[in-house]
Parts: C-alpha cells; sequence; structure tokens
C-alpha cells in the first residue's frame, strides 16, 4: 500500500530527500525540513504545500478505495451466507424501507 511505504521510508529517513515511487513508474521526490528542538532532536518534519497536497490527495483516494474494498468484502460475505441459508435475504421492499 502507498501509505504504508510512505510510513516505512519517513522511519528510515538518513537524508533531506524522501523519494517515493507510486503506482507505476512515477517517483516523487519531497523536499524534507526538519525542526529540531534546543538539543538537536528532531521533532518535526516540514515539506512543501504543493507536495503535501498531493499526499492528501493521495490519501483520500487511497481511503474510499479501501473503504469501498471494506465494504465488497462485506457484500460478498452477505450474499455467501444468504446462498448457503446463514442468513436471510432482504426484499428489496425491506431495504427501501430500511434508506
Amino acid at each position: 500500500m502507498y501509505i504504508m511505504q510512505i510510513i516505512k521510508k519517513l522511519r528510515g529517513l538518513q537524508g533531506n530527500y524522501l523519494t517515493l515511487r507510486k503506482m507505476g513508474s512515477l517517483t516523487i521526490t519531497i523536499n524534507i525540513n526538519y525542526l529540531m528542538d534546543s538539543q538537536g532532536n528532531k521533532i518535526a518534519v516540514q515539506i512543501p504545500f504543493a507536495q503535501w497536497s498531493e499526499f492528501m490527495k493521495d490519501y483520500n483516494r487511497l481511503r474510499q478505495y479501501t473503504k469501498l474494498e471494506n465494504n465488497l468484502k462485506i457484500s460478498f460475505k452477505e450474499i455467501t451466507e444468504m446462498e448457503s441459508g446463514k442468513a436471510r435475504a432482504t426484499t428489496l421492499s425491506e431495504f427501501l424501507n430500511e434508506c
């Protein structure tokens, strides 16, 4: 997953640039600036706003995909249960009355 690749890369980050490989061959390089406390410990990461916006767009797309994927898994499980007789099928009228 794209987000997990980012998290793993952030944990192992050594330099001031982070290269992310997205789906396919597209690669993004993010310029990273560290904010440090008075002892020199890294306490925050700062990236350009345009790159943050792109990251958030991809993140939201991933969230939508994951939600759809989970809903489809639940739906197919319910269909299997209905076909095997473990669950009662909902009629169209019942479904519309729930909405």
